[in-house]
């Protein structure tokens, strides 16, 4: 064979190609002009659904992270499925099951790489969904307390009764036990009492409550409560149980203390003898 009669048959058979994919394309075309409609139809759906979804997510939570993100997701499920749909049309099955293939397989990867990170952002949905919390509550988790400054998908930043901003997974608010000071606006305090035998309990009881009733910061709607613990070395041992108004105060320690300090002395100036 002649490098003429190569050149020839080589343009033969490019020939024969092109009349090929012209026939191919012509036949189709329909399909394609379906499946271009079809991925407008669905990117313009996308659009419309993330806008609707904006509003319905902001009657759940407030965290424009969280509605932001999930408005995303819908816009990109929706033109996903636009997308299959389309190379449904154009008979390219295979392609479309290898491309799911590729996005399980990817997906799985990329949750074990990055597991601690998608946990804490799951925590951090199911944070801004539940509303265990709001900003501004005090809280205590693990060994932590304080006012909550930011709530993030990442993590939850508090300040702290000594100033500190610490930055908490969500993950660890999700798994452990959370106390929110801030729900009920009350807490309970203590103080222990001694005094002399010849006390008796209900004149006790009767001038706690009188000096508790001018003492600031005190719960006056639920009343005090005086228990006897033990008598010993000539002493009688009482937990005086009180409750304090802690919403909005900066720090529920150091108005536990102001309120113990006034107390006590509310009760010296009213004749009772503490050890």
């Amino acid at each position: 064979m002649t490098l003429v009669q190569t050149f020839e048959e080589i343009a033969t058979q490019g020939e024969a190609k092109l009349l090929h994919w012209k026939s191919l394309f012509f036949s189709m075309l329909p399909n394609l002009i379906v499946a271009v409609l079809i991925v407008s139809f669905f990117v313009f759906m996308a659009g419309f659904l993330k806008g609707l979804s904006k509003k319905l997510f902001r009657r759940v939570t407030r965290n424009e992270l969280v509605v932001s993100f999930l408005s995303k997701v819908v816009f990109v499920s929706c033109t996903i499925v636009g997308l299959i749909s389309a190379l449904g049309i154009l008979h390219l099955d295979k392609t479309v099951t290898s491309i799911l293939a590729g996005a399980g397989i990817l997906g799985l990867a990329i949750s074990f790489a990055f597991q601690d990170i998608v946990a804490n952002f799951i925590s951090g949905v199911l944070i801004a969904f539940y509303k265990p919390f709001e900003v501004g509550h005090r809280v205590k988790t693990k060994d932590y307390s304080g006012r909550v400054h930011t709530i993030n998908l990442r993590n939850t930043v508090l300040d702290s009764v000594e100033g500190e901003r610490v930055l908490i997974p969500n993950k660890d608010i999700v798994q452990n036990p959370l106390v929110n000071f801030s729900v009920s606006g009350s807490q309970r305090a203590t103080l222990n009492v001694k005094t002399p035998v010849d006390l008796d309990l209900n004149e006790l009881r009767r001038k706690v409550r009188s000096a508790l009733e001018s003492v600031e910061g005190v719960d006056t709607k639920r009343g005090p409560d005086v228990h006897f613990v033990k008598h010993e070395s000539g002493l009688l041992h009482f937990v005086v149980s009180y409750w304090l108004s802690v919403a909005g105060h900066p720090s529920s320690a150091a108005l536990r203390t102001e309120t113990q300090m006034t107390l006590i002395r509310q009760l010296r100036a009213q004749g009772i003898e503490l050890a």
